[in-house]
């Protein structure tokens, strides 16, 4: 693996040969006639430790503001991200495909027709932005910039009362795959990157790295929830309820913060909500065990000992 800078200004030399690192080689020659040089790294091995040992080098050469030639450290980089973020599409296009039948949103299902051939940029603006929002808040803000009359608690005001629901929201809800929605346009960003050959250094590779890799792990769990066995179905009403149980208990914690302590009032507020969602987390927790519920379990052997005592009796 090598790293390969060209120097224009001759007398960058000495400040090259001050950087030096044990485990990396390391020549420099001349080029051309007018006191031009090339200096070139190199590690034997193409391995992440190497790629690692090389970035920091080019983070140290950069500063000097040479020509890059190689390197070799961020085409590694390049090469492990790639598939990375290449499987994220896929699972991204799957994923909108299954929850925009499952949920019959209209919207999504025309986005799928054209979503082969469109941009990241294109994918974020129709999943993430909802027009008639951006429309509204724009056309307010015009009407009151014409008068010079926009305050900002008047625009924030404006902007609550105005419901905003995007294509994503119809999709996965609000407590859903957040590592895909609050961190899509930096996903955007570093496939970019990958995919325009830029050269990335070790901690650009480690951010990129865990966010694709978090944003996978995401849509495999919600594309599993499309089962498409006979329980699929099963599953996303359980996780529905379970969701909405949360949302319940959210909504309640919030209710209560803002009235004055009081331990009855609080156990009033809250007792249903967590009640609910202990239920429906448990619920949720059989379904997808395969296990059957302890009282429906007694519910059965009740009837079977009923059953043997008829038959003992001679019923």
């Amino acid at each position: 693996m090598i790293q390969e800078y060209l120097f224009l200004d001759t007398t960058q030399k000495d400040q090259v040969e001050k950087i030096k690192y044990d485990k990396v080689d390391y020549n420099i020659r001349d080029f051309g006639s007018e006191g031009h040089f090339i200096v070139t790294y190199y590690i034997k091995g193409e391995t992440k430790d190497n790629a690692i040992e090389l970035s920091k080098i080019n983070e140290e050469i950069i500063k000097l503001e040479p020509i890059v030639l190689s390197n070799d450290s961020a085409a590694y980089f390049n090469k492990v991200l790639y598939p990375l973020f290449n499987i994220f599409e896929r699972k991204l296009r799957k994923f909108v495909s299954l929850a925009s039948v499952y949920y019959k949103v209209d919207e999504a299902k025309e986005l799928l027709k054209k979503m082969e051939s469109m941009n990241f940029e294109d994918i974020y603006t129709q999943l993430f932005i909802d027009k008639r929002f951006v429309k509204k808040a724009t056309e307010f803000v015009n009407t009151k910039s014409r008068n010079n009359r926009l305050l900002k608690d008047e625009l924030i005001n404006f902007l609550d009362s105005v419901n905003e629901e995007t294509i994503w929201d119809k999709l996965v809800g609000e407590y859903n795959l957040t590592s895909v929605s609050e961190n899509f346009l930096d996903i955007k960003e570093c496939r970019n990157d990958i995919m325009h050959a830029h050269n990335i250094n070790y901690r650009e590779f480690k951010l990129a790295k865990e966010l694709v890799e978090n944003a996978n792990d995401e849509l495999d769990i919600e594309i599993s929830l499309f089962d498409l066995n006979d329980n699929s179905s099963q599953n996303l009403n359980s996780i529905s309820g379970a969701v909405e149980a949360i949302k319940e208990l959210a909504d309640a914690l919030k209710a209560v913060s803002f009235k004055p302590y009081n331990s009855d009032e609080y156990f009033k507020y809250l007792e249903q909500p967590i009640l609910e969602m202990s239920k429906q987390i448990r619920e949720l927790y059989l379904k997808q065990n395969q296990l059957p519920d302890e009282k429906e379990q007694l519910a059965e052997q009740t009837d079977e000992e009923d059953k043997d005592g008829q038959v003992e009796n001679g019923d």
